[in-house]
């Protein structure tokens, strides 16, 4: 009764906005419909951000994994947040960095699935660019205030890694969005 109901509501949408019912039914696949930011179709877009950050955290995550486990102790030791090994470059290149490493695979098709959710819908909403700069600031933050606060309550640090940060942000611009 639901899919009925759906596509229902795809037809008529359809008819209301003169495009074609399949053109309205890719458009309304998504978890939470919204308009497009200048109105474009969803693959008459130049660039998606969503889909390539998903992309570079699976090649980069896969890339290190062939590499083998001493891949993994180096890129964790020296880009994760607050590296271990403090050293000029990995202090300026791990706050970007940390975020685009993963402990293991469930983590990363976790972070990766609300990524997928929450920002395709959002991308649509607001566009590639502003939900670039809202991933990259909210990840450096979600990891900049605790590691600020362990340092100054316990005199010590631990290195952060994942993307958990940078799509928490995410959903919170969706649920902003919605008010």
């Amino acid at each position: 009764m639901l899919p009925a109901l759906f596509l229902g509501y795809v037809l008529i949408k359809s008819i209301e906005r003169s495009d074609s019912f399949l053109e309205t039914l890719r458009d309304y696949c998504t978890f939470a419909p919204f308009d497009y930011v200048e109105r474009e179709g969803l693959l008459e877009r130049k660039f998606n951000a969503t889909y390539a950050l998903i992309l570079v955290n699976v090649i980069i995550h896969y890339g290190i994994e062939l590499l083998g486990p001493q891949a993994w102790v180096a890129a964790t030791t020296n880009l994760a947040f607050l590296p271990l090994r403090f050293q000029l470059w990995n202090f300026v290149l791990s706050p970007l960095a940390h975020m685009f490493l993963h402990a293991e695979a469930e983590h990363l098709w976790g972070n990766m699935f609300f990524l997928w959710i929450f920002g395709l819908v959002l991308e649509r909403s607001i566009g590639w660019k502003k939900l670039l700069r809202i991933y990259l600031l909210s990840g450096l933050i979600a990891d900049l205030v605790p590691a600020y606060l362990k340092i100054l309550m316990f005199e010590d640090w631990s290195v952060g890694i994942g993307a958990s940060g940078a799509i928490s942000g995410l959903v919170g611009a969706f649920a902003l969005r919605l008010f």
